[in-house]
């Protein structure tokens, strides 16, 4: 009986120890999940609409001073920084919260907050906007719009309707244009306003008639002093009113950017072995009379190079005459009214071959004849851009030429033309002129993107040939691309050979039409022949 009691005993306070762990375990556990719950009440949630600035941004929200984070969804499940979920265009979002801090329970939205990010419209105070005045250089010009380092989108309008890039607004003509421009910026509204643009006529730009160039008042002065292989560089743009006339002496003229006007009206003449350079800048050349009369008459054994020079002349501008004168052009644009370049077939002038014969080395440039204005002030567009009519080496090379008449007239010694484009108008209106009757002087030859060969019994008695190849040769359809005459009571020969020639229009000889022979080279597949009857590769004149 004694046994049984302590027995009892002992598993009375064995149970009672077992509760009282328990109860321990369970007030621990009670104490672990005890923590506090946010007052939805004193969360705030501010900035629910902002601007667009491309970059992520989000409302803010607070709870008191107490150091919260905040992570974001747009799905109520995957939460995240502001960064991470990345609202940058605008937009409204629908976006849940979730409150988090050491000791509470997180806080989840029940319903998403509205966020909205608009858009601004690009902000014309940081518009910088120049060059609203240009001098015409006939190329396509339109005035500099910049806004900071913002890589904005500029398109244009003259009826701010029909919007187009600068290039094909193609604003070249002398003129005050009234454009329409809209600036776009990603994340802003459309920024659309209208200015005045004007391209003055270059020689009306320029009013002062000395400058300090050098050691003398004036450039005439300079040029008169210099001693041989002299190099002038202009400080300024200068109005010069005599003529750069040279005998025996090389003379180099550094623009520097800067602009020569020469008002004299006459030609200035190259003698004696003299060489002229004219580098970097503009030259403006008034030439009185029909538009054939020469800026510069390059005479036997003289030079003159052009080089990063915008030259115009409302006459011809090159005219290199006699053996051995050469003329350069490098990285030019040469606007003449007649002839930017031409030869003079005097008999003088003329040498015993090509090699003996006037040299002609073109490359990386723009050549474009307006022709003259008639008397009712339009233009009769009878001009040739590229003249070569006696013996000697005419080597083109990248470069761009544009004629109404025509383009390029070999009518004597030996062209080559790679990697170029001659574009012919055909504006002039007499293009039949000369079919079928014998050629005159200059350009008095059957109207044509390029002519070849002569068709005189008395004059022009040589050989012409032209190579070309990788060039592009653009006209009407109808019109003439390249036409080829070759007199056959005559010893003389004109003669083609081309390869990777692209053209529209028609090629014709002796009035016939002229098929380009193909080439059996391995990637004639692939070269790009294209006239307007068939496909053509590689070509070669087999007559």
């Amino acid at each position: 009986m004694e046994k049984l009691t302590l027995k009892n005993t002992f598993l009375t306070l064995l149970c009672s120890a077992l509760l009282l762990v328990c109860g321990f375990a369970f007030s621990a556990c009670d104490l672990g999940n005890n923590k506090q719950e946010f007052n939805s009440q004193d969360i705030t949630i501010t900035d629910l609409t902002t601007t667009y600035n491309g970059e992520a941004q989000i409302f803010n929200v607070t709870y008191g001073d107490l150091p919260i984070v905040v992570t974001y969804s747009t799905d109520g499940t995957n939460f995240k920084t502001k960064d991470d979920l990345n609202l940058v265009e605008p937009d409204t979002y629908q976006v849940y919260v979730k409150v988090s801090l050491s000791g509470y329970d997180d806080y989840i939205t029940a319903d998403p907050v509205t966020f909205t990010i608009t858009q601004d419209t690009v902000n014309k105070d940081t518009l910088s906007i120049t060059n609203q005045e240009v001098a015409y250089n006939g190329n396509a010009q339109i005035f500099n719009i910049t806004n900071g380092t913002n890589p904005i989108t500029i398109t244009y309008s003259q009826d701010g309707e029909n919007w187009v890039s600068a290039s094909e607004l193609n604003l070249v003509e002398p003129g005050t244009y009234k454009v329409y421009f809209k600036i776009s910026l990603d994340g802003y509204f459309d920024y659309v306003s209208v200015l005045d643009f004007t391209i003055t006529k270059g020689v009306d730009v320029l009013n002062n008639d000395k400058t300090l160039v050098g050691s003398y008042e004036t450039l005439s002065e300079e040029i008169q002093n210099s001693t041989n292989d002299t190099t002038i560089v202009l400080h300024k743009d200068i109005k010069y009113e005599s003529l750069l006339n040279l005998d025996d002496k090389t003379l180099n003229i550094n623009l520097r950017g800067h602009r020569i006007v020469f008002t004299a009206k006459a030609s200035s003449t190259l003698t004696n072995g003299a060489s002229l350079t004219i580098k970097n800048g503009a030259v403006d050349y008034d030439v009185k009379g029909n538009g054939t009369k020469a800026a510069f008459n390059i005479q036997k054994n003289c030079s003159m190079t052009l080089d990063n020079v915008n030259f115009i002349t409302n006459s011809t501008g090159l005219y290199p005459q006699g053996g051995s004168a050469n003329v350069t052009v490098n990285n030019c644009t040469i606007i003449a009214g007649v002839y930017a370049i031409a030869t003079n077939a005097s008999k003088e002038n003329i040498s015993a071959s090509n090699d003996a014969g006037v040299h002609i080395n073109l490359t990386n440039s723009k050549f474009i004849t307006t022709s003259c204005v008639t008397a009712d002030g339009t233009y009769d567009y009878d001009d040739c851009t590229i003249c070569m009519n006696v013996p000697g080496v005419l080597t083109i090379d990248n470069c761009s030429i544009k004629g109404n008449r025509v383009a390029l007239l070999v009518r004597g010694g030996s062209a080559t033309v790679t990697n170029s484009t001659i574009e012919y108008t055909g504006l002039y209106t007499d293009k039949d002129k000369y079919l079928n009757s014998n050629w005159g002087t200059g350009n008095e030859v059957v109207s044509a993107g390029i002519v070849l060969g002569n068709r005189s019994p008395n004059a022009y008695q040589y050989d012409a040939t032209l190579i070309i190849s990788n060039t592009t040769i653009s006209t009407a359809d109808t019109d003439r691309a390249i036409y080829i005459y070759e007199d056959s009571t005559t010893e003389y020969k004109a003669t083609l050979t081309a390869s990777d020639l692209t053209y529209t229009g028609t090629i014709t000889k002796n009035n016939e039409a002229y098929t380009l022979e193909t080439s059996t080279s391995s990637d004639a597949d692939t070269a790009n022949q294209t006239s307007d009857t068939d496909t053509q590769t590689s070509v070669t004149d087999a007559e």
